[in-house]
């Protein structure tokens, strides 16, 4: 019998945002009467819900800006990445 790989595809919007001069990236869709979303390229940060993309952006940002120790998170090229 074949292994059969379940993909999920999510039909959302990329936002830019920009936290402590730095610029990330955010997925954000609609899941039911709720919307999700995440920061491209940490997925140590973990899914944030909220009622509208407002919201969703909002709690984003603050968590970016508080980063894992209180400091804002670098990007992928501050990490050593894409260079």
């Amino acid at each position: 019998m074949a292994d059969s790989a379940k993909r999920t595809v999510r039909k959302g919007q990329i936002y830019h945002l920009r936290v402590a001069d730095i610029e990330y990236r955010a997925f954000i869709w609609q899941s039911g009467s709720s919307f999700c979303g995440r920061i491209e390229d940490h997925p140590e940060l973990p899914l944030c819900r909220g009622r509208s993309i407002v919201a969703v952006r909002e709690q984003l940002c603050t968590m970016l800006a508080r980063g894992p120790i209180g400091e804002p998170l670098a990007g992928p090229q501050a990490r050593g990445e894409g260079v």
